[in-house]
């Protein structure tokens, strides 16, 4: 059978290169071109800097996303949070139509009113009919001007850092989403 390829290979015109020797069964071109000889005698699998490389380019693409990833959560749940304020603003409303007044707190409005996106209550305060000097007064949100925000009520979610103050100018206010102007304003409330 060996004959039969030998003869073959040397009647079809196949020539070995000169100064390359050695069969091609047992390696001939392949076993002295570098490149190749990595394939044909190393055992599957990949090489350390391989990895390495690989694992640098999982890292970068992580290090781009992640901080991409966490803002479009907090947009996300800022845009919640808006949707909810309009909708338990118009309980509110509905309430005041129905019963002839506002709601004391938002208990009053049933089992129906969510959480904020980060888990807190919203912030509700009434202000109608309510002083604001003496017995019984109420410190409504106020805006750049030190005026009030809402001549009807407040309400509010404390934002990402579950904190907040009266004036929307310090800082813990600034994310906090807020209803202004008696509810032709909802957002966050640095861009109030």
């Amino acid at each position: 059978m060996e004959k039969h390829r030998n003869m073959a290979l040397e009647g079809s015109g196949n020539r070995r290169l000169p100064g390359v020797g050695g069969h091609l069964k047992s390696g001939g071109i392949f076993l002295f071109n570098p490149l190749c000889r990595r394939f044909s005698q190393q055992p599957g699998g990949f090489t350390l800097l391989e990895l390495l490389l690989v694992v640098a380019i999982l890292a970068t693409l992580a290090a781009l996303a992640i901080p991409s990833y966490s803002d479009y959560i907090q947009r996300v749940k800022v845009a919640r949070a808006i949707v909810e304020i309009r909708m338990i603003s118009n309980q509110i409303t509905m309430h005041q139509d129905h019963i002839g007044g506002f709601p004391d707190t938002l208990a009053e409005l049933g089992p129906t009113v969510p959480k904020d996106p980060w888990g807190r209550p919203y912030q509700y305060l009434l202000l109608a009919g309510k002083p604001d000097q003496g017995p019984g007064k109420v410190s409504p949100r106020k805006d750049k001007s030190l005026h009030p925000l809402n001549s009807d009520f407040d309400l509010c979610s404390m934002g990402a850092d579950g904190q907040t103050n009266l004036a929307l100018t310090a800082q813990a206010s600034k994310d906090d989403v807020i209803r202004a102007n008696d509810g032709d304003f909802i957002g966050l409330a640095e861009r109030y």
